[in-house]
């Protein structure tokens, strides 16, 4: 519908905030999986964080529906322009449990972060795989 005016990018190219984003991920994956993930943004040097207008109560699949795809057409971009690029949502979680660091977005009043993209040079290439037709399991209704 053509709502932008719900939605704020945030591009974060600070390397002490990329570090403590990271530091609050490492901390959380850690309690949630045992497992402690030393870059959770992989080192990459821009984080682009989409927030969203706090959404009302059965509205939240639009709202972070809406900022999903923002971040899904930013990596199709970044992938035709040979970049590097990882959907994080883990890091999020992470920030909006984290007043401190979370302040540090500058969100505007009343609003969410949903989902970042974590982008970069690499030297990794994009390559076609297979993907089996089973992988999501489909239901048809005739």
């Amino acid at each position: 519908m053509g709502r932008y005016d719900t939605l704020h990018i945030t591009v974060i190219q600070n390397g002490d905030l990329l570090a403590e984003i990271e530091q609050v991920t490492s901390v959380m994956m850690e309690k949630m999986t045992g497992n402690k993930k030393e870059h959770p943004l992989y080192g990459a040097p821009t984080l682009i964080v989409v927030s969203c207008e706090k959404p009302e109560h059965g509205r939240a699949n639009v709202s972070y529906s809406n900022a999903a795809i923002v971040v899904h057409n930013m990596a199709v971009q970044a992938a035709a322009l040979d970049l590097g690029c990882v959907h994080i949502w883990g890091a999020i979680a992470a920030v909006n449990g984290c007043e401190d660091v979370l302040a540090k977005l500058n969100l505007p009043e009343g609003y969410t972060a949903c989902c970042a993209l974590a982008i970069g040079k690499t030297e990794e290439t994009y390559e076609l795989r297979e993907i089996p037709k089973e992988r999501i399991t489909t239901s048809f209704i005739e």
